[in-house]
């Protein structure tokens, strides 16, 4: 339950002091194997949804996620005339280039990308 509430809020977290945010420990830790299955999970919406397949089982990423596509110019708008509806972007050079790197490379860069947003 925690795992979930983790990876999809960046609000909630288990060292957070305020307890409106605080997180109760789970009855059961989740497996290694469970947490993995997880991110993978995230992770292929992402790359799902950035080159526009994400109907279906796969959930559209967070507002956060598709903030970071627009401004790492991984996505673009496709012309259409709503430019705040996500399903009028479209990928990009770069987020071809984005795709073929390993997993791990595009996890960096994402991370990277958020930090310098923060800053």
């Amino acid at each position: 339950k925690n795992l979930i509430k983790g990876l999809v809020s960046p609000e909630i977290a288990p060292w957070k002091d305020d307890q409106r945010y605080a997180m109760k420990p789970d009855k059961k830790v989740p497996s290694i194997s469970k947490i993995e299955a997880e991110m993978q999970r995230k992770w292929e919406s992402v790359l799902y949804f950035l080159v526009g397949s994400y109907e279906g089982e796969v959930q559209e990423p967070l507002p956060s996620v598709v903030s970071f596509m627009k401004q790492a110019e991984l996505m673009s708008h496709n012309g259409k005339r709503n430019l705040s509806k996500a399903e009028n972007l479209v990928i990009t050079d770069k987020g071809y280039e984005f795709m073929l790197r390993d997993m791990h490379v595009q996890a960096w860069m994402f991370v990277r990308a958020m930090i310098n947003k923060a800053s």
